[in-house]
């Protein structure tokens, strides 16, 4: 039997949830107060919950547009994404992390974009935050970007294009006719967000901030340093093993994926980074993968460890994930 389409929803959102019991109740109230109202929610509860947290989902639950899925989780991330995306019925899913503050104007926007452009992955604007309070939409209207798969990949490469699932909208055919999964270990939002692009149409980025990331102390992102660092190595090393030989942006994907490889370096602890700077995995890399900035970098890494761990770590904590930085300046449409 035909599941009635009218009651098929545009959007699944996707909670998946480790002790989050302080949050839950929270984020799903951010998301019935959207002023889209075409969506279901998909509440991922891992079985190492040691807190309240699988009872505040059954209750918040009513077996339809709010739905739980018990997910056994061995420790490893992304398969609790991928255990809600198998649940999803909408036409677009959005990953939403339990502990941060969507706008209510966030599917609105990105929907109606996703509509109008015919994109396959519409990301935004956000505010990163260690001030837990509402959300306070910027005034005005802001410009979209439109770009094609190849522009969208060398904007995410060089960091003009987000790579969180979180800050996006998927178009779910897109991602279950390409077989694009989430990987398995922390930062897996890389490898699913670039392999999204990779097999998108159309993609637009919109310049609106529509979601605040909390720095929350003591979330797993940002703690298992050595863990979370090699993590993204890996994931980039993956990605530049699926680069297409004839793709005429090969040479510059797997240059700026090594940049990125060496720099994530910079989140593990000093001895974690200088195991891996000093490994023949990381020579073997960079002799593949040269440039001047990537030899330019290597030399400072060999000759000057501790300035240049010191100077990335600098740069993480005073730029990049400054509380009240928007992830692109804000851009205003021309009147």
């Amino acid at each position: 039997m035909e599941e009635d389409a009218s009651k098929v929803p545009v959007v699944s959102v996707i909670i998946p949830v480790l002790n989050g019991e302080e949050y839950l109740e929270s984020i799903v109230g951010h998301v019935m107060s959207q002023t889209f109202d075409y969506w279901e929610i998909v509440i991922v509860v891992s079985s190492r919950c040691t807190d309240s947290t699988p009872d505040i989902a059954r209750r918040l639950s009513d077996g339809d547009r709010v739905r739980v899925v018990d997910y056994v989780d061995t420790g490893a991330l992304g398969g609790s994404k991928n255990a809600g995306l198998d649940e999803s019925r909408g036409r677009y899913v959005w990953f939403l992390d339990v502990d941060d503050i969507p706008s209510s104007l966030y599917l609105s926007t990105l929907v109606e974009i996703a509509e109008r452009e015919s994109a396959d992955v519409v990301g935004c604007n956000y505010l990163y935050s260690v001030e837990r309070g509402p959300f306070e939409d910027p005034k005005g209207e802001f410009s979209v970007d439109v770009m094609d798969s190849r522009e969208a990949l060398r904007r995410r490469a060089t960091e003009r294009f987000p790579v969180a699932s979180w800050s996006m909208i998927y178009r779910r055919s897109m991602v279950f006719d390409n077989g694009i999964r989430f990987e398995d270990g922390f930062s897996e939002d890389i490898s699913f967000t670039v392999r999204s692009l990779m097999a998108s149409g159309t993609v637009c980025y919109c310049h609106r901030p529509l979601y605040k990331y909390m720095r929350t102390p003591g979330s797993i992102c940002q703690s298992s340093r050595d863990s979370r660092g090699r993590s993204e190595v890996d994931r980039y090393n993956h990605l530049e093993a699926s680069l297409h030989p004839e793709d005429p942006d090969r040479d510059f994907l797997a240059r700026r994926f090594t940049l990125t490889r060496m720099r994530s370096a910079g989140h593990m602890t000093f001895k974690g980074f200088l195991e891996y700077v000093y490994s023949d995995e990381y020579l073997e890399m960079v002799s593949r993968n040269r440039s001047p900035q990537v030899c330019f970098e290597c030399a400072c890494q060999y000759v000057v460890p501790y300035i240049y761990f010191g100077s990335i770590r600098l740069f993480f904590r005073i730029y990049y994930y400054n509380s009240g930085r928007y992830f692109t300046h804000l851009r205003r449409k021309l009147r």
